[in-house]
């Protein structure tokens, strides 16, 4: 493994639930708080990071019926992390890949838009690769 190479992922279980208004879920990921799920960080982070669906992000389609994650913020990112590449991919089911997005970490908060929109009631956890 490439010493440069900085790798930090963090999973969370959660259930999502639907309903007639927009919703918020979110995965806290840190070195020393692995109660809702596991994280390995690397040296460019130390404190959590928390992933969240914004209300904007979210689209109802009709069609399944139920609502759509185009977009994930991710905030936290401290200046170790800063001009990173990060990828933070949906899971569902058996940890299930549904969806994956990348971006360059700036300070603070980031966003992740997926090109094709996840099933908000499908998603059960969020992973996210720093490199």
């Amino acid at each position: 493994m490439n010493l440069k190479r900085l790798l930090f992922a963090g999973l969370l279980a959660a259930a999502m639930a639907g309903g007639g208004y927009a919703f918020a879920a979110s995965a806290n990921v840190a070195s020393d708080d692995l109660s809702a799920g596991t994280a390995v960080t690397a040296s460019c982070q130390a404190t959590t990071l928390t992933a969240t669906y914004p209300a904007a992000g979210l689209s109802y389609d009709a069609s399944e019926p139920g609502y759509k994650v185009a977009t994930v913020s991710l905030t936290g990112v401290t200046a170790g992390c800063v001009g990173k590449s990060a990828k933070l991919e949906l899971t569902g089911a058996a940890n299930v890949a549904l969806g994956e997005a990348t971006t360059t970490l700036v300070l603070g908060a980031n966003t992740f838009t997926y090109a094709v929109p996840v099933s908000a009631a499908a998603v059960t956890g969020v992973a996210v690769v720093v490199a």
